[in-house]
């Protein structure tokens, strides 16, 4: 709560404490100093992204379009919005609360690329980086979205801002939409495996369709998917899947079959396989003690189902 230090009104947002203090107690409220955004040709920084396109027209004749469009329903401004993110892979997400007034709503949307990276480590956090990277340009995307959702109407008025800046398109930074991720869960509860989900999702693009971000998902996330939906991926094992051999009467067992087998030692730098045959002669060496140091004498064994030569 922010609380007015002339009287005793409270409020939840300090927005309606600084609206307060202009009107009740004739206060000037000092404007924001920091400027987080700037202009990656020339590098002036700016305080509000209405002053960043204004430069951007003004200094660098680039022409940001701007649409004003009215709808009769938000579940139609819905679907406009849906189709307008799927013709031109771009995401736009309410990074703020709802501004809420006595007639009307008002919504803000930007461009899921707008926003600063914010290092893992800094805030003490187990999770990674994603191998394509944060989606996040260290700056503010011009593109956005005031809505705003008319009460006694019901309609919805929206002043779109267009044209993108300082990023380029790229799928890899764009979530799954519900509609991919109902698929995938279609195809799990069929009893498709991840693996097949992967392969029929990527099968369903012809030479002339457009790649979209669901013809990029990976086996690791349908399994998150999966989960997320209370649905198990059905574990079905490719023939030339290994068997993972833990207790040493499997490994008596396998060593007098016929079966191939490799060891895998699993070291914190590197991996080292051998066939069992040779690691009879491997452990005859008398450096192996100084091996199994190295290893933390972590050994792991695959059976393999190949039977080639």
């Amino acid at each position: 709560m922010f609380s007015c230090n002339e009287c005793s009104a409270s409020f939840k947002y300090k927005s309606g404490l600084n609206k307060h203090n202009r009107k009740k107690h004739e206060k000037k409220i000092q404007q924001r100093q920091d400027a987080n955004m700037f202009c990656f040709m020339c590098n002036e920084s700016f305080c509000y992204t209405e002053h960043l396109r204004s430069h951007l027209t003004g200094e660098h004749d680039i022409n940001l379009e701007v649409q004003k469009l009215t709808f009769d329903s938000f579940s139609e401004f819905e679907l406009w919005r849906k189709e307008v993110e799927h013709e031109s892979n771009i995401k736009y997400i309410q990074a703020n609360g709802t501004k809420r007034a006595k007639d009307k709503d008002t919504i803000y949307l930007r461009c899921n690329r707008t926003g600063v990276y914010r290092d893992r480590k800094s805030l003490n956090s187990s999770k990674k980086m994603k191998i394509q990277g944060t989606c996040k340009i260290n700056n503010h995307c011009t593109s956005s979205m005031v809505v705003e959702l008319f009460k006694a109407t019901n309609s919805v008025q929206v002043k779109f801002f267009k044209d993108h800046f300082g990023h380029d398109i790229e799928l890899q930074h764009l979530p799954l939409s519900s509609v991919d991720k109902d698929l995938i869960v279609c195809k799990l509860l069929s009893g498709a495996s991840a693996d097949t989900v992967v392969n029929e999702i990527r099968d369903s693009m012809t030479g002339t369709d457009k790649c979209e971000r669901i013809h990029l998902v990976t086996k690791k996330h349908v399994k998150r998917i999966g989960q997320c939906f209370g649905v198990t991926p059905n574990l079905q094992k490719d023939r030339n899947d290994g068997k993972v051999v833990e207790s040493k009467d499997d490994i008596k067992e396998s060593k007098n079959s016929n079966e191939h087998l490799v060891m895998l030692y699993k070291n914190l730098k590197a991996e080292v396989a051998a066939l069992l045959p040779q690691l009879d002669k491997i452990e005859n060496i008398n450096h192996m003690k100084h091996i199994t140091t190295h290893v933390n004498k972590l050994k792991t064994l695959i059976q393999s189902d190949y039977t080639g030569s």
